[in-house]
């Protein structure tokens, strides 16, 4: 909390027109300054992009690069503490035919080996998401201006990506 606070009076040393930083020593009552100066501290001390982001942005449709054409759907609902996220979405082919499966929902593999629905239940914890079962554990990714290949969305633990789409 002192090396936060002595982060801000050195800020406020630098800023133009500053005649001189507080002093801060041992013996510095810090109670006073604990509200305001300490919140304000700690947000300047972390960068917008190490903040873990809101719940709500989960809650979208996806893109699945290993599934193009199907559904991806999460939904949030928070409970006490904990967010639970709601997965829904579509596939080809029956349940279970392999760790990796690379069919598109394209209307001839729809024809070919039907379309099923599917649904389960996960928690995200700051900027973390997981369903508990190995595989749909990931981070939420956001890329800034700039990047080479930008997008926003879920990089699972398997290297696949979840891309959000725009909201319509």
């Amino acid at each position: 909390m002192r090396r936060a606070l002595a982060c801000l009076a050195t800020a406020a040393a630098l800023a133009p027109g500053a005649r001189r930083a507080p002093r801060l020593t041992a013996s510095t009552p810090l109670r006073p300054l604990a509200g305001a100066g300490l919140a304000a501290a700690l947000a300047l001390a972390q960068p917008v992009s190490a903040r873990p982001p809101s719940p709500s942005v989960w809650q979208a449709s996806y893109a699945d690069q290993l599934h193009p054409g199907c559904e991806r759907k999460i939904s949030i609902e928070k409970n006490g503490d904990r967010v639970i996220a709601h997965f829904a979405g579509t596939d080809v082919g029956p349940k279970g035919i392999g760790d990796k499966v690379f069919l598109a929902c394209s209307p001839d593999n729809v024809e070919k080996y039907k379309l099923r629905t599917w649904a389960f239940d996960g928690e995200i914890v700051g900027d973390r998401i997981d369903a508990g079962d190995g595989v749909h554990a990931g981070t939420w990714n956001v890329n800034f201006k700039g990047a080479e290949n930008p997008w926003t969305g879920i990089r699972w633990k398997d290297g696949n990506r979840w891309l959000k789409l725009e909201e319509e």
